[in-house]
């Protein structure tokens, strides 16, 4: 199975980090998370970053632009709807906010009643507190 598509429920520094590299890389990418809040934060991320790539002549602007035109960003888990891949991406911020927590839960039985048969990958983002246990 090719992936074309690929949808990111999760719009902080790992998830952003993932739609960023999966958009370089010529997929068709939706990000989505439960407030447009969390979403401008995540993409203001991702422009910075393709930013710096363009600045330190690793990127060309056309690029950038051709990668940013590939993002597109929703609230709406049916803005993913046909995405070959679903990526789940939890952090520890997501997880301490509770619309982000509850949402993440029901989210997750969401995704799995629409991958039908596509992929799901949940991801969890650990602490360097979590690594030293």
């Amino acid at each position: 199975m090719s992936v074309k598509k690929l949808l990111v429920a999760g719009a902080g520094q790992m998830g952003a980090g993932i739609v960023q590299v999966s958009a370089v890389a010529g997929l068709d990418v939706v990000m989505i998370d439960v407030a447009d809040e969390f979403i401008q934060r995540g993409m203001a991320g991702v422009e910075k970053g393709l930013g710096r790539l363009v600045d330190k002549g690793r990127m060309e602007a056309a690029a950038r632009d051709a990668a940013l035109a590939r993002i597109t960003t929703s609230t709406d888990m049916a803005a993913g709807a046909d995405a070959d891949l679903f990526l789940e991406v939890m952090g520890p911020l997501a997880l301490a906010d509770p619309r982000r927590s509850r949402h993440h839960q029901d989210r997750a039985r969401d995704l799995r009643a629409r991958a039908e048969r596509r992929r799901v990958l949940r991801l969890r983002e650990v602490t360097r507190r979590e690594v030293k246990r």
